[in-house]
């Protein structure tokens, strides 16, 4: 869970809501 939440947040930082869901998509 730790590492899923890690690299989600990296995604929403480096793009932005709008990606938050491709990025958790592709978890």
């Amino acid at each position: 869970m730790a590492r899923s939440r890690t690299q989600t947040v990296t995604c929403y930082s480096i793009y932005n809501t709008v990606y938050t869901n491709t990025c958790r998509s592709r978890t």
